[in-house]
């Protein structure tokens, strides 16, 4: 599996959780005016090679609002930690697929509005596939997708 492969996974699960209303790549990206809570977070760390398998690293999050008085905190990182545990589960059940996580982490924080959540570092490993030649029939070449979008008169 590639990382596009692995990301979009993680994605379409997540997708899949009550009430979850926007999937962003980074933490930062819920400082926008256009941000919707509750929202899922799936930031990229490192990634690495190790003895025959690829590691995709992420921080896997999820964050929504606090009421006016806050009282809603334990809720919300309760409701982030059962949502996290959740994506992991069916995560581990795909065939080929090793996961490693840590600890849990809950958080407050003030985006572009007051929230909570809690978030967890993940690995994804997989089997080590060959550069294959059948890469750009199952993924699309890049080349052909997005090289309609240079001006190539004006060089």
């Amino acid at each position: 599996m590639t990382l596009f492969e692995v990301y979009n996974l993680i994605k379409n699960i997540a997708k899949r959780q009550p009430n979850v209303h926007s999937i962003v790549n980074e933490f930062i990206d819920l400082n926008r005016e256009d941000a919707e809570y509750s929202s899922i977070v799936i930031q990229q760390t490192s990634h690495l090679r190790e003895n025959g398998f690829m590691g995709y690293g992420f921080y896997l999050g999820y964050v929504d609002r606090l009421n006016e008085t806050k009282e809603n905190e334990i809720l919300v990182q309760s409701t982030a930690i059962q949502v996290l545990n959740n994506i992991l589960y069916r995560l581990g059940e795909i065939n080929n697929i090793d996961l490693r996580y840590g600890q849990y982490q809950i958080f407050t924080q003030r985006f572009t509005a007051e929230a909570a959540g809690a978030y967890v570092a993940i690995t994804v490993l997989v089997p080590e596939g060959e550069c294959a030649e059948n890469y750009v029939s199952a993924n699309g070449s890049f080349n052909d997708d997005y090289n309609d979008d240079f001006d190539t008169e004006g060089r």
